[in-house]
């Protein structure tokens, strides 16, 4: 059984083509999450009208932080 805390690195990209598929990659990622992010806005936005019995809001986003 190997004890030690040694992880072994990620290779940096061998070609010029694949450092840009990386760089597409991460672009890809944040503008999926800012098109999520926006959407979840608009659809809770579109129900802040709703209150129950007690006066309280009936559709809300739970476990998350504000940005």
């Amino acid at each position: 059984m190997n004890n030690d805390n040694v992880i072994e690195l990620r290779k940096p990209p061998e070609t010029a083509e694949e450092a840009l598929i990386c760089v597409l990659r991460r672009g890809v990622q944040e503008l999926l999450a800012r098109a999520i992010e926006e959407g979840v806005k608009i659809f809770l936005e579109s129900y802040t009208g709703l209150i129950g019995e007690k006066g309280l809001r009936q559709v809300v986003r739970n476990g998350h932080l504000p940005l």
